[in-house]
């Protein structure tokens, strides 16, 4: 669980900063005295380009929505984060949500060059339920609403995996069970091109995740 507040360093020893460009380290780290957890919330926003509500990030961090929306408003105020309105798929309909983004002013560049730099994510298991954002790329009389996971996995990989929505292929590719993508990759249409070689590095990942 992220902490709400950062723990100062013990007396003589040095603050750990990740490599940066010379220019930016001799410009002094912009997040100095921020606490993790805004700091983690900065991090969340980096990994998602495409936008994020304050529940989603709270949900990932473990972290509280209140608390979230502070962090989510300071950011705002010093140039770091904005908000707006987008129409997102759910299920078969689209909905107006509030989606939070990273706002790439220079002294936001210059923030991330300070943030930990992202560590590769361990196995995880398969979800019980395809998201409903990703339910309009099932076609031909099946419902994304119907399908169970992990029992109806080859099917969904295939549908999302053929889809031109890159989020549903990327969730395809990280949540699927890994004997899934391996059977998929050796089916015609997954077999060449830029989805074989999508799917050859994420079977290669989940096997480095797993230490197989």
């Amino acid at each position: 669980m992220v902490g709400v507040a950062a723990s100062p360093p013990a007396a003589g020893s040095e603050v750990r900063r990740w490599p940066v460009p010379g220019p930016v380290a001799s410009a002094g780290d912009p997040t100095a005295n921020w606490s993790e957890a805004r700091r983690a919330v900065l991090g969340v926003l980096r990994d998602r380009p495409r936008g994020i509500p304050a529940r989603g990030i709270a949900v990932l961090l473990e972290l509280s929505e209140h608390r979230v929306r502070q962090d989510l408003e300071a950011l705002a105020d010093q140039g770091f984060a904005r908000c707006a309105n987008a129409l997102v798929t759910w299920g078969c309909d689209l909905i107006e949500v509030p989606l939070w983004h990273i706002d790439l002013t220079e002294q936001c560049v210059e923030a991330l060059a300070f943030l930990p730099p992202r560590h590769p994510r361990g196995e995880v298991s398969c979800p019980t339920r395809v998201p409903a954002e990703f339910w309009a790329m099932f076609w031909a009389g099946s419902r994304g609403s119907d399908a169970v996971l992990p029992r109806d996995s080859f099917h969904v990989a295939c549908t999302l995996l053929d889809c031109p929505d890159r989020a549903a292929q990327t969730w395809a590719l990280r949540y699927l069970p890994l004997e899934v993508l391996e059977r998929c990759r050796g089916l015609r249409g997954f077999d060449e091109g830029e989805i074989a070689r999508a799917l050859d590095g994420a079977i290669a990942l989940r096997h480095q995740a797993t230490g197989a």
